[in-house]
């Protein structure tokens, strides 16, 4: 339990740190006021079934084949090859990703649930706290990035931020960022963290008598 709040703690402050530093600094609204809307009917039909198709395939493939989070890379590697394929070129419909939005930070919000207040001031202080120092070596990192390949600061804070795939990959979308290129580096550090995790969890783990 307390492992699921520290996680949700991080990626609620995550996700409302990378709001306000892209609406303050680099003038960029998460809401997506700055992109045109795209209703429904300006989607062809056969365009929608295709999209739809990738959405309910991909949420069903996604867990059978391992994928982290599954149920947002799933969907987004079918409309990769759907797109690379040239077999549609349609964007998303803004009240789609507006629905994603809303159910991703209602799903943040239920990771609290059950938690007493004094936890989550507990653990919401030592996410912050975590939370900061990789922030700031995320931004220090995107900097370095953006100087060396002319990447734009928006796309390589998103990709190095410590924030989860589906969060990162939604506001990539969002901002009509670069969702394969963010995605990509987040899998890779997520494959890093499985790879590495319990190498380094077998060092700081309790033995059977308490010590370490």
């Amino acid at each position: 339990k307390r492992i699921a709040l520290a996680h949700a703690s991080r990626v609620f402050i995550v996700v409302t740190f990378v709001a306000f530093f892209y609406a303050s600094f680099l003038g960029i609204s998460i809401a997506g006021e700055d992109r045109p809307y795209i209703g429904f009917a300006d989607v062809p039909g056969a365009d929608l079934a295709i999209l739809a198709a990738c959405a309910v395939l991909g949420a069903w493939l996604g867990p059978k084949v391992g994928l982290p989070a599954p149920q947002i890379l799933g969907p987004m590697i079918l409309s990769g090859i759907a797109h690379l394929t040239a077999l549609t070129d349609a964007p998303p419909p803004t009240l789609a990703v507006n629905t994603a939005q809303l159910v991703m930070g209602t799903v943040i919000g239920c990771r609290f649930a059950g938690a007493r207040p004094r936890e989550i001031a507990r653990d919401m202080a030592l996410a912050a706290a975590a939370s900061g120092l990789m922030l700031v070596i995320a931004l220090a990192t995107a900097f370095a990035v953006t100087s060396l390949t002319g990447i734009h600061l928006s796309e390589t804070f998103l990709t190095f931020s410590p924030g989860g795939l589906p969060e990162m990959s939604l506001l990539a979308l969002s901002m009509n960022a670069d969702i394969a290129y963010v995605a990509t580096i987040h899998i890779v550090r997520i494959t890093l963290v499985i790879a590495v995790a319990p190498v380094v969890f077998r060092f700081v783990r309790p033995d059977r008598n308490g010590e370490r």
